[in-house]
């Protein structure tokens, strides 16, 4: 008996470490992405599927862990991890839209009004969900015999598991926009590294909980927590992807992002797009009388100023310094050709 008080002590106090870990973990990790969003004054490289899935995946996740009366912790996490969420749809709503049309042309006025309420329709489905949220778990607070226990679990069941779903496919129409876009920019890496660690770190938590280890029944225990385990684990392997993509694939790609725009995601045309091409593409190279290789500007079409964020800005001086290098060069050849 002190045996097993003793065990249950350790594992007490490693599940209570692991779920610090987790939460600490999750409390930081949007930090750098809101930050970046902040500067870029761009959610390019968001996607709106993405964050769409985060919020229904926790949505129903923190449903499903208060009717399936899951540990403290998992519920505490699915309220903070839901608040995240609500906070970066918020940065992406102003950042994608409202800030983006401050300087979108009168001719693209009615272009603007349109996709406006498009987006406008697109932000209430969150404040829906979270609406639906409230309601459910005010109505069980307030009556215990509205609905039965067995059916609680039922349906808390279910949605562990739809949030589990979610939770495993969320990231890929990151990765797949991701590819489009030949480039990892406007996400921040850090993100991704947080949330693995806060997911491995709540598996360890709920796997060393007194509840499971002293549990007679470890069997029906992993089944209620599997949809949970399953959420948590399933992503890091998509998250090793980003990695593949971020350090590997396109590390040479930063800042040279292809503009790209999705069908389903909330953009309002603000001016002529600049898609920006491979860099051996974008500056070839020819060769004069004295064979010096000289760099030639694609032929693009004029860019407004106020529709470029950070990253287009630093390539457009790039290429007007180009445009003036050949200039000069043009000048000094003219010369040496009249001097002759």
């Amino acid at each position: 008996m002190i045996r097993w008080a003793s065990d249950a002590t350790i594992c007490h106090y490693i599940s209570l470490i692991f779920s610090g870990i987790s939460f600490f973990s999750s409390f930081i990790a949007l930090f750098p992405q809101i930050l970046q969003t902040y500067n870029d004054k761009s959610v390019e490289g968001l996607s709106f599927l993405f964050l769409s899935s985060w919020v229904l995946g926790d949505t129903v996740t923190l449903i499903g862990a208060i009717l399936t009366d899951q540990l403290t912790f998992q519920v505490i996490l699915a309220m903070y991890h839901l608040s995240n969420d609500l906070l970066v749809c918020g940065q992406y709503y102003y950042y994608g839209i409202l800030y983006k049309n401050q300087y979108s042309g009168l001719h693209k006025n009615n272009r603007y009004k349109f996709n406006n309420n498009k987006s406008s329709s697109n932000f209430n489905i969150f404040t829906a969900v979270v609406g639906f949220f409230s309601q459910i778990t005010r109505a069980r607070a307030s009556s215990g015999t509205s609905t039965p226990v067995g059916n609680n679990d039922k349906i808390g069941y279910i949605l562990s598991w739809l949030g589990a779903t979610f939770y495993v496919f969320s990231r890929l129409p990151q990765l797949i926009k991701n590819h489009k876009r030949k480039s990892t920019d406007g996400i921040s890496p850090f993100l991704f590294w947080m949330i693995a660690i806060s997911n491995v770190a709540y598996n360890i938590s709920i796997l060393t909980s007194v509840e499971f280890v002293m549990n007679d029944n470890k069997a029906d225990f992993i089944l209620n927590e599997l949809p949970f385990i399953i959420g948590n684990s399933g992503t890091v392997i998509f998250d090793m992807v980003y990695f593949y993509q971020h350090y590997y694939l396109y590390r040479g790609n930063r800042n040279k992002a292809v503009d790209i725009t999705e069908d389903h995601e909330m953009n309002v045309e603000a001016g002529p797009v600049f898609e920006l091409k491979e860099e051996t593409s974008a500056l070839q190279k020819v060769k004069s009388k004295s064979r010096d290789p000289i760099p030639v500007i694609l032929q693009g079409r004029d860019i407004e100023l106020t529709t470029l964020n950070s990253n287009d800005m630093k390539i457009k001086n790039k290429i007007e310094k180009e445009e003036q290098e050949i200039n000069r060069y043009k000048s000094n050849t003219n010369d040496d050709n009249t001097t002759e």
